[in-house]
């Protein structure tokens, strides 16, 4: 129902205010009294959650963005994305893997409980986007996800996927026919839960 912009470490500030607006006036299905803390699990595809952490993180961020010394995290990601495209034959300018993105120097100034916090909600959220579904349930799902794709359970897998139907699939067909987005993450407590009875479907 609701997805908010994609988040790439050294290529933008991390987008907490516009994926916390993602939950205005939307209903969720979270079973937390408070549905916007539970945000905070989702953003980090955990059951715990320090809201405090990841604020002080991006005004800390804002503050050091205009140091001309260019002393922000995401400044330091994109000296390292710099540093490859200069080393690239090509001087291709493209994302760092999620190995090369130095996530440990996240929020060093932080106290250490919060620090951790902080580098597991960027490293989860990378290439990611926020979302809301119109069911209510919160979760994380890949950079290609859109409004109109599905989540479904799969019978054996520990987490959901996205899907996508296929438009134009023959009617002949006695099942229906889905792209696989990708993986995502929903609230833990809640993404079992999305029951209903076994449908069989073909993946292309």
């Amino acid at each position: 129902m609701k997805v908010g912009s994609v988040y790439l470490a050294g290529q933008g500030p991390f987008p907490l205010d516009e994926w916390k607006a993602l939950l205005d006036k939307a209903p969720t299905q979270s079973l937390d009294a408070d549905p916007d803390e539970a945000s905070y699990a989702v953003i980090c595809a955990a059951d715990f959650a320090y809201p405090l952490a990841i604020h002080q993180f991006v005004e800390g961020e804002k503050e050091s963005a205009k140091d001309k010394q260019g002393s922000s995290w995401e400044a330091l990601v994109r000296r390292a994305l710099r540093r490859r495209a200069d080393g690239s034959p090509s001087g291709n300018n493209s994302a760092l893997s999620l190995r090369d993105i130095p996530f440990r120097r996240a929020g060093v100034h932080l106290p250490p409980s919060y620090r951790i916090y902080v580098q597991r909600v960027l490293q989860h959220c990378h290439s990611r986007r926020f979302f809301v579904t119109d069911t209510g349930f919160m979760g994380l799902g890949p950079e290609e996800v859109r409004i109109g794709d599905d989540v479904y359970a799969s019978a054996g897998a520990k987490i959901p996927f996205v899907l996508r139907e296929v438009n134009g699939s023959s009617k002949k067909q006695e099942t229906s026919l889905f792209r696989l987005v990708g993986e995502c993450y929903l609230e833990s407590r809640t993404w079992k839960e999305l029951g209903g009875e076994p449908q069989y479907f073909d993946i292309v």
